[in-house]
Formats: C-alpha cells, structure tokens, sequence
C-alpha cells in the first residue's frame, strides 16, 4: 500500500466520520421507529466501515463485507424485542443482544467454523463497532448476562475513539508496508519460515 492508497483511505473514512456527524444531527426526534432505525442502521454501517478499512489497510485477510454484517447483526434483537420473544433490559430500549456475551458467541463461532474464521471475525469486530456506537448515543448491557448494569459513553468520545482507531490502523498499515517494501530493496530483514525450517 502506497502513501497516497493509506491518504485514500482516510479520505473515505474522514467522509465516513462526518457523515455519521451530520447524521446525529440531521436525525429527527419525533419521527417514528422507522425513521430513527433508517439512521441508526446507517450510523452503524459507517462506523463498521470505518474500522474495516483499517484492517484492510493493514491487509488482514478479513472480508470487507463480513465487518458491515457484524456492524448491524445485534440489531436482531430489536426484532426479537418487537416479535415479544425477549425483553428489552430494564432502563435501556437494548436487550441482551447488545453485550460482550453475543460477541464472544460470534467470534466463538469460527472456532467450529475453521474454514470461515476470517469472516467470523470480521462479523465479530463489526459488532464491537456497533457496542462502541450504541454507548456513544445510549446505554448498554454490555456485561449481561452476569449484570444488567448499563454502560454509555458520550457521543463525543464515541467519535473521538473511531477517528483515533481508524487512523491508528491505516497510518500502521502504511508503515508496514513502508518496512517491507525497504526490507525487500535492502535485502534486510527476517528470512521466510521456509527458509529457517531449511536451516
């Protein structure tokens, strides 16, 4: 990855950050479930994509697609919350659904799916993503189901976490590619595991 591929990469994620900027505030109050979710979905989406170019940028083989799934997969428990298959956690509009516990289940997930690991992962992180935005603008069970103790955090420090991480992750991905590349030119560096299991 070149300079100016981590520059483009940030100028998608910096679009990104701002769009979730000006859809906290475009978002209308009084406009119904739909609406709101229309927003929310969309929020979700950018952040998730946020952190997926990151770890693109690092070239970690997870796909794209699996971090946007995983950015609105605990929404599901909206759903089941509507339908009256579970029950929202008291002071919170969020079930356990939204915690650390479904996480872990997806990630745990490509343990038994070996072949898919990459994208169990992915699905996993984009979920994380999408803890770290419901803290951002609500509360969170976030330790359930061992405590129904709800966790935010302010929208400010929401948006504040997302740019530093992304940036962290694209401006890491472009100096591993900077060491590599100097490492290849230079004939520097480690030899390849074949190379060492020879010796």
């Amino acid at each position: 990855m070149t300079f100016l591929t981590g520059l483009g990469y940030l100028s998608v994620a910096g679009c990104c950050w701002i769009g979730i900027a000006v859809l906290r505030l475009a978002e209308p109050t009084d406009e119904g479930l739909v609406i709101h979710g229309i927003f929310d979905e969309a929020g979700h989406l950018m952040t998730a994509l946020m952190l997926a170019l990151g770890l693109r940028a690092m070239r970690l083989p997870i796909p794209v697609w699996s971090v946007l799934a995983g950015g609105v997969v605990l929404d599901v428990g909206h759903i089941f919350s509507l339908l009256d298959v579970i029950e929202p956690i008291t002071g919170s509009n969020r079930s356990g659904t939204h915690s650390v516990f479904a996480v872990a289940i997806l990630a745990m997930v490509g343990f038994l799916d070996q072949r898919h690991a990459n994208i169990w992962l992915g699905i996993a992180i984009g979920a994380l993503s999408h803890l770290w935005r419901d803290m951002g603008t609500g509360l969170v069970p976030l330790a359930w189901p061992l405590s129904d103790e709800l966790w935010g955090t302010s929208f400010r420090r929401y948006l504040a976490g997302m740019l530093g991480l992304t940036v962290a992750m694209i401006g890491s991905g472009v100096l591993i590619d900077v060491y590599t590349s100097a490492n290849i030119t230079t004939g520097d560096g480690p030899l390849p595991l074949e190379n060492c299991e020879q010796r």
